[in-house]
Formats: structure tokens, sequence, C-alpha cells
């Protein structure tokens, strides 16, 4: 359904919510999905909880979504979500260089088709 000019852009929660979804259909015939997962970054914490989660090890502008899958000449695929207008953090765009030298592919996704799309074709990819 084509959202009318009027109203608001989703929220990135949404967008990705969409994307798990189809996620949870298509692993029933794909077990390359199973591997998918979110990345917890986003959120409102208090301080104890951020503490805690980042002594667990979180850190900051680690894409949304990872597929550690390799596919084609990458080793896995990230997928990071923005609202249409919304650009990455300083903190986002360095750590997807580190990925992107290390051999991922990522991809800023702005709707949840773009994601599903994008899952698609990496996973075709030859060898």
């Amino acid at each position: 359904m084509k959202r009318h000019d009027c109203m608001p852009p989703p929220k990135e929660h949404e967008i990705q919510a969409t994307f798990i979804y189809w996620v949870r259909l298509a692993e029933k015939t794909d077990w390359r999905l199973r591997l998918l997962f979110a990345v917890p970054n986003a959120g409102k914490r208090t301080r104890a909880e951020a503490a805690w989660m980042l002594a667990e090890g979180l850190r900051a502008g680690v894409p949304d979504i990872m597929l550690p899958f390799p596919s084609g000449p990458f080793v896995g695929l990230a997928i990071e979500f923005k609202r249409p207008g919304e650009t990455t953090s300083e903190k986002q765009d360095d750590y997807i260089t580190l990925l992107v030298d290390a051999g991922w592919l990522v991809v800023i996704c702005t709707d949840s088709e773009a994601a599903v799309r994008t899952v698609q074709d990496y996973l075709r990819q030859e060898k």
C-alpha cells in the first residue's frame, strides 16, 4: 500500500519490523535467512541499562541487520535502516567503513521493500 504524501514517513522500527516479518516467512524455505539477526543498538535506555549493554560489548554504529553468510565476493551483508531523508551518523559511517574493508556488503535502506530486494539479490550471487 502506498503512503499518501500527507502521511509522516514510517519510523525505522516500522520499516525494520516489516522486513523481519518477511524474513520469518522466507526463512522457512531458505535456511540461510535463519542466520540473519538484528543488532539492538537503537532505543532509549536508562544510564544503568546503557552501561550494562556496553559492558556486554554493545558498539555504537553497528548496522541494524547482519547476515553473516558469504555470497559472491562478500563475506556478509549488513543493512542499516533509515527513515527517508535521514543520513547515517559519523559513528555509523566509521563502522560501515570497517565492515566494507573486511569484505562485507553494507546497504542503507529507507523501506522494507528495498531491504527484501537487497537480501534476495545478495543471496543470488555466484561465488
